[in-house]
């Protein structure tokens, strides 16, 4: 049994398999224990799955370098351009997990739901992306589904390909007004300010997933430059001077949302929230992934 303490305090990504060879990776955090508190046992109570029951949907995305990050803008610094390498084939969905599809996993298992659920004409939302989810809801929904939370490494090659493109179709076009044609971004007015209920901007001007043909990456996902920012597995990094520093306590989300205006856009941004409830907000939600093959080892995110 593996408790704990047995480990320093971070993010972990644990990998049960079974005889058969069915496994599910499961996210834990393991907090700092006082070293007289009593041994507590890490629950890793997840049922395995089947790779060919869950990646319906998915796109297989092959080990192998990748450009990642950007240059040419003031917070460049945070995430500088540079060659990464993705040393596993994994699985990453197609779509953003949608409001029907959560509302499916709030069915099932009785976890708490999003405050716009119980008032909500879910036929109108419903391939809307989910929204107003924590980090931790989005872990605990990807578990439930036999997958996990893409690392920000695995997000980005899967949204910008191999070659650190800007956008999905390729770099900033000359007329910037496309970008808002092409993708579900800028939406947001200066009358949508204004207005008390902002679930109802955005139930009105977020878009169904797959919505936006020019908004799909090199690999088949759609909405990478628009709509929802998407929860990742890891914690927030600055590099300073060259030297990658963790911020702790707050967790990272991947992409562009409908609320940001379509200028100075890049695939390699990334905001940071809080992992809590504090971190919930109309401009996150999330996808899932899922590794092509079981782990050897226990991995640390963070």
């Amino acid at each position: 049994m593996l408790f704990r303490s047995d480990l320093p305090p971070g993010g972990y990504r644990f990998t049960v398999v079974t005889p058969s060879g069915k496994f599910a990776e499961i996210c834990r955090e393991v907090l700092d224990v006082p070293h007289d508190a009593d041994p507590q046992p890490l629950q890793l109570d997840a049922v395995p799955f089947a790779t060919s029951e869950v990646t319906e949907g998915m796109v297989r995305i092959e080990a192998g370098p990748f450009i990642a990050g950007f240059n040419g803008t003031a917070v460049a610094r945070e995430n500088p351009r540079r060659e990464e390498k993705i040393e596993f084939d994994y699985w990453i969905d197609r779509y953003e997990v949608t409001n029907e599809e959560y509302l499916a996993f709030v069915e099932a298992t009785g976890y708490r739901a999003p405050d716009y659920f119980p008032a909500a004409d879910m036929g109108a939302i419903a391939r809307l992306p989910v929204v107003r989810v924590a980090w931790l809801d989005a872990a605990s929904y990807a578990e439930w589904a036999g997958k996990r939370l893409p690392t920000a490494e695995e997000w980005e090659r899967a949204a910008r390909g191999t070659d650190g493109r800007v956008h999905p179709w390729g770099q900033a076009p000359a007329d910037l007004s496309l970008v808002r044609e092409w993708a579900c971004i800028g939406r947001k007015t200066p009358e949508d300010a204004d207005q008390a209920d902002q679930f109802a901007v955005y139930a009105r001007r977020a878009s169904p997933v797959g919505s936006h043909p020019r908004d799909l990456s090199p690999a088949g996902l759609y909405d990478v430059a628009g709509n929802v920012a998407e929860w990742v597995e890891d914690l927030p990094t600055l590099w300073n001077d060259g030297v990658l520093r963790e911020m702790k306590m707050n967790r990272m989300a991947k992409g562009l949302f409908w609320t940001m205006p379509p200028v100075g856009l890049h695939l390699g941004s990334w905001v940071v929230l809080p992992s809590l409830e504090d971190g919930e907000n109309l401009m996150s939600g999330f996808r899932c992934a899922r590794s092509a093959s079981p782990a050897e080892e226990v991995r640390q995110s963070n």
